[in-house]
């Protein structure tokens, strides 16, 4: 009996250890609060859809996309949020370009306020698709009983040029 209650007692203290070390280790990077596939968006200005993702179709030089922000619990953690974006801007001189803005509107005065964009042109040139993010300076917390939150992007480019492309947004919570 003795026996048993010594197995049980380390059993605790293992699990215990475990989930002490599975909490340090998933803490230590930044968990994603909402996120969404580049497809998933409404089109505002038609986009070329491949799997995932969006781009401009061919004869195009615009392509606008809204994602719809709902409630899930991550976005209620946390003041440390960001912005993340997966695009691809082959470009680098600032004629192709994919701009992501997170818009608050306000259910009583009907507001629209701007809290963060996230700017290809402000990141290196990359000829593959490339994950980037920003602050949200001015979100302490999502209020969703107040408001609605939603992200418009919008990929242009000069015709004949290559396109841009929007694999995944995400707003995310830094520990």
């Amino acid at each position: 009996m003795k026996y048993l209650s010594r197995i049980s007692n380390f059993s605790k203290s293992l699990g215990i250890l475990f989930l002490l070390l599975t909490a340090a280790n998933v803490s230590s990077f930044a968990q994603a609060a909402w996120t969404s596939v580049g497809s998933d968006g409404t089109e505002v200005r038609p986009g070329a859809f491949t799997g995932p993702q969006v781009s401009i179709p061919v004869g195009s030089t615009s392509t606008v996309m809204n994602y719809n922000v709902t409630a899930t619990p991550g976005l209620f953690l946390g003041p440390n949020k960001r912005l993340v974006a997966r695009f691809l801007d082959p470009d680098g001189n600032g004629a192709i370009r994919v701009v992501a803005r997170l818009f608050r509107h306000q259910l009583i005065d009907g507001a629209t306020v701007l809290l963060a964009t996230l700017d290809s042109n402000a990141f290196p040139l990359n000829a593959a698709f490339q994950v980037q993010s920003v602050p949200i300076p001015a979100v302490p917390d999502f209020h969703f009983g107040r408001n609605s939150y939603f992200i418009q992007v919008t990929l242009t480019r000069p015709a004949g040029a290559a396109s841009p492309g929007l694999s995944m947004l995400q707003i995310t919570t830094a520990p």
